[in-house]
C-alpha cells in the first residue's frame, strides 16, 4: 500500500504543469504505438484480396474439412449437383459500384483522409489514458 501511495505521489509530482491526457504518455510508448500503426491497420497496405495467398489448409480449416466430409472436391461448385455453384473464390475486396450507399464508394473523398488521423488520435488518447496520474491513490480497475 505504501509502495503504491510513493509510486502515485512520484506520478503526481512529475505530472505537475500539465493538463492534457496526451502530456502523460511516456515518450518509449509513444515510440512503440507509432510503429505498430505504421504496420497497417483497416483493411490497408496489404493483398489481403488475394485468395491464393490467404488460404487456408484444409487440417486447419473446420469449413474445408466438413465440405470434404460431405464428398466436396476441390474445384466443384457449392450447388445440388456440384455445378451450378459458383467455383472461383469470392474476393475479399469489394468493389464501390452503382449503388453501393453510403461510405462503399472506392474512391476516396476528403472526409476519409481525416478518419485516419483522427483513429490515430484516439489511439494515441486511449494509450495516454493508461499513464494519467492517480493523485488520490485510487485503485484502479484493469478495464483497458
Amino acid at each position: 500500500m505504501l509502495q503504491t501511495a510513493e509510486d502515485a505521489l512520484h506520478v503526481t509530482l512529475a505530472s505537475k504543469g500539465r493538463h492534457h491526457v496526451a502530456q502523460y504518455l511516456p515518450a518509449g510508448e509513444m515510440e512503440r504505438l507509432l510503429q505498430s500503426a505504421g504496420k497497417g491497420g483497416a483493411g490497408k497496405g496489404g493483398d489481403e484480396g488475394d485468395f491464393a495467398a490467404n488460404r487456408l489448409e484444409a487440417e486447419t480449416n473446420v469449413g474445408m474439412q466438413l465440405l470434404k466430409k460431405q464428398g466436396w472436391n476441390e474445384g466443384q461448385g457449392l450447388g445440388a449437383e456440384g455445378k451450378t455453384g459458383v467455383k472461383a473464390p469470392v474476393n475479399m475486396q469489394t468493389t464501390g459500384g452503382e449503388g453501393v450507399g453510403v461510405g462503399g464508394g472506392g474512391e476516396e473523398e476528403a472526409g476519409e483522409e481525416g478518419g485516419d488521423d483522427f483513429e490515430n488520435y484516439r489511439r494515441r488518447m486511449m494509450l495516454a489514458y493508461r499513464f494519467r496520474p492517480n493523485p488520490l491513490n485510487n485503485p484502479r480497475r484493469a478495464y483497458y
